[in-house]
């Protein structure tokens, strides 16, 4: 988890050289398909790694009528595999904005297991 005060400090380091970000919206219009979706958020966050996006950002805070959310650990997990098969997953952290996850927390074994395998440390912060 990041306080809120760390995720603003994060998310104000976009000019700073290396610490360029991208946010990935995981909601998506009803009636899409999942694994649809989930190519096209695999898709964005390796187009924006080879643009030299150093910080992913996979977000469902803009939520809004007609459109669902891609579960985060599902498009976490994705977008992690997508880029290692690529061999991108180095060159960038992946942070978590979540806001329909009941309960965000649950999320943070993913980011444990990412740091016990010594992978780039990724982040998760509750968007409610």
């Amino acid at each position: 988890m990041i306080s809120p005060a760390k995720w603003r400090t994060i998310m104000n380091l976009d000019e700073r050289p290396g610490f360029a970000r991208h946010v990935i919206d995981l909601n998506v219009a009803e009636g899409t398909l999942l694994g649809d979706a989930v190519k096209d958020i695999t898709a964005q966050a390796e187009a924006a790694v080879r643009e030299g996006k150093t910080i992913i950002v996979l977000s469902d805070r803009a939520i809004e009528q007609g459109k669902l959310p891609v579960h985060a650990a599902l498009a976490v997990g994705a977008v992690h595999h997508h880029l290692t098969a690529v061999g991108l997953r180095s060159e960038c952290n992946i942070l978590v904005e979540n806001r329909y996850h009941p309960r965000p927390a649950s999320l943070c074994g993913v980011d444990r297991l990412w740091r016990d395998r010594g992978l780039p440390v990724s982040g998760l912060r509750s968007a409610g």
